[in-house]
């Protein structure tokens, strides 16, 4: 089991190896007839429901994919995790979660 963390240490091990950036992205566009009502929905203040849901897809697809690429390593955590998330082409949605995997080791009281 990988841990992830948004810092740079966990608590209760000894970080013992630095071993690479790992990242994991998705891009994705959804088209429906929906699209249609989004510009109504902006101009009431609501919130994009399909977007939002896109969204949160995204960044769990990238979550994964940086996951593996740690496995892969022989990674204990991945530290410094960072998400971002911007509109691209075409209104299409891309998602880039990215953190440095390390090998730990616990530290003995």
């Amino acid at each position: 089991m990988i841990v992830l963390s948004t810092s740079f240490e966990i608590a209760g091990y000894d970080i013992i190896e630095h071993i690479t950036v790992v990242r994991g992205n998705c891009s994705r566009k959804k088209f429906t007839f929906k699209n249609f009502f989004v510009i109504f929905q902006t101009l009431f203040d609501s919130e994009i429901t399909d977007f939002s849901n896109m969204m949160i897809e995204n960044r769990s697809i990238a979550e994964k994919r940086m996951i593996q690429k740690a496995i892969h390593l022989e990674a204990d955590a991945i530290i410094g995790v960072r998400f971002i998330n911007s509109v691209a082409v075409a209104g299409s949605i891309e998602s880039m979660v990215y953190g440095t995997a390390v090998k730990l080791r616990k530290i003995e009281p």
